[in-house]
């Protein structure tokens, strides 16, 4: 990953985290600037697959149904900037994101309904769960 897709990620899932965690929404404007860039620099570089593509915006899609079908009970907006990492990094790399993500929330959902500061009905924000995911995937991969 070059400089401009990596720093265009932190971008886009930083700000999202700030806004996930102060409003419980995500910016669907700077998650369309982002993968508008991962877009274009993957044509610039030479480097633009379609079906990578494809693949790589196929975990944002699964989780925009999910959302669809639990009515929200899965928040549209995680999907979305999903789909927009997509465009800057492989389908692998979004699946290992998504699922450390999942692992780490859920680490942390249990401790707070242990230490009683949530129930099982409580809601957390999910993005700054995707940032730390994705801090510990540039070091690690």
């Amino acid at each position: 990953m070059n400089v401009i897709s990596m720093g265009t990620l932190f971008l886009n899932v930083g700000i999202n985290s700030f806004l996930d965690i102060k409003f419980r929404r995500i910016s669907v404007i700077v998650c369309l600037v982002c993968g508008s860039i991962g877009v274009l620099i993957k044509v610039f570089d030479g480097d633009f697959n379609f079906l990578e593509m494809m693949f790589g915006t196929a975990p944002g899609l699964f989780l925009i149904l999910v959302s669809i079908f639990s009515k929200g009970k899965v928040g549209m907006g995680d999907g979305i900037l999903l789909l927009s990492l997509g465009t800057l990094i492989k389908a692998e790399s979004i699946i290992e994101i998504l699922i450390v993500a999942l692992i780490l929330t859920s680490m942390f959902s249990v401790v707070l309904i242990v230490i009683k500061r949530a129930n099982l009905k409580s809601s957390l924000p999910f993005v700054p769960f995707l940032l730390l995911s994705c801090i510990g995937h540039l070091f690690w991969s």
